[in-house]
């Protein structure tokens, strides 16, 4: 583990141990667009072959299924109730204009396994990231007013909900009631964001998958496909500007000490460069193909870890 990362555990630990120890959420990034939900994948999984991108991908027959223990009980660890708090949280990369979300719920693979699964039956909309006011004793959260509070009909197909027409930073949707089957997996099929008639969200076909870390202050990362090929893994830290470019053309990563490029049309690395070892590596995009790498070196001080930048690495690619 890095001293970032001890630095940060050690702050986040100070602040409180049980609120926030082991809290990763699933999340995927894409073309302009993160998504994530509440399932929390660093505390294990119950299910794997229902991820997120399902929901994007224009196909009833596939679903994303909430893989996180927490449902369908509430788990207890360290002391502290995980409230089985369900929700799907979509953030475009820029404000965009929204009037319509369009929610297929449960399994649309066909009418016997929409009946069998786990549905919505109510959703609570929120133009925010985390709009809660606070957590009671039982650590329930306590949420804001929703902009909609929503009942879904309990049938099969795509339902269409209105939004206030303006710019939206953040949409986070919320599984407020749940009619349960005999197979009790909670199921959405597809989402859909709308503006004047058109969808905004595209199709993943190339996305950065988020695995997390035990600290949350920085994350391992994968890019892949959506037929389930892994172009890169990376591991990286807040400060590093890794990721996509401004065009969405280009991935940058760092693995095993080496910084590497991706090219999304062509699903392949591009270019790689050795970095050297035992040396913190700072990156930031500074054009469409340019990047801005440094090699710092971690200097414990007393109350704190300065960081000497060693050599700077303006690369073209």
């Amino acid at each position: 583990m890095t001293l970032m990362k001890l630095m940060a555990l050690a702050f986040i630990s100070a602040i409180s141990v049980s609120a926030f120890a082991d809290r990763v959420e699933t999340g995927i990034a894409f073309a302009g667009w993160q998504i994530k939900t509440s399932e929390n994948i660093y505390a294990g999984a119950r299910h794997t072959s229902y991820p997120i991108q399902n929901l994007f991908d224009r196909k009833p027959e596939t679903a994303w299924v909430y893989s996180g223990i927490d449902y369908p009980k509430p788990v207890s660890k360290d002391g502290l109730r995980y409230p089985g708090d369900y929700y799907i949280y979509i953030r475009p990369s820029q404000p965009m204009w929204m009037d319509e979300l369009r929610i297929m719920n449960g399994y649309n693979k066909s009418s016997g396994s929409f009946r069998d699964n786990s549905r919505a039956v109510e959703i609570q909309i929120f133009d925010e990231e985390w709009p809660v006011i606070s957590h009671g004793d039982d650590q329930m959260p306590k949420y804001k007013v929703p902009i909609r509070t929503v009942k879904l009909s309990d049938t099969i197909g795509m339902k269409s909900i209105e939004l206030p027409k303006r710019k939206y930073a953040h949409l986070k949707i919320r599984i407020s009631k749940i009619k349960r089957g005999p197979t009790d997996d909670l199921c959405l099929s597809e989402i859909q964001i709308r503006a004047g008639g058109k969808d905004l969200i595209p199709f993943p076909k190339v996305f950065e998958s988020t695995e997390g870390d035990e600290c949350g202050c920085g994350g391992n990362f994968r890019l892949e496909t959506y037929d389930g090929k892994v172009i890169g893994k990376s591991a990286g830290e807040n400060w590093m500007d890794l990721g996509f470019n401004k065009t969405n053309q280009l991935y940058a990563g760092v693995d095993s000490r080496k910084v590497w490029i991706a090219d999304i049309k062509s699903e392949k690395k591009i270019r790689m460069l050795s970095v050297p070892k035992k040396l913190i590596v700072g990156f930031k995009w500074l054009g469409p193909r340019t990047a801005k790498i440094e090699c710092s070196r971690a200097v414990p001080e007393k109350d704190f870890v300065r960081f000497d930048i060693l050599k700077t690495i303006v690369w073209h690619f």
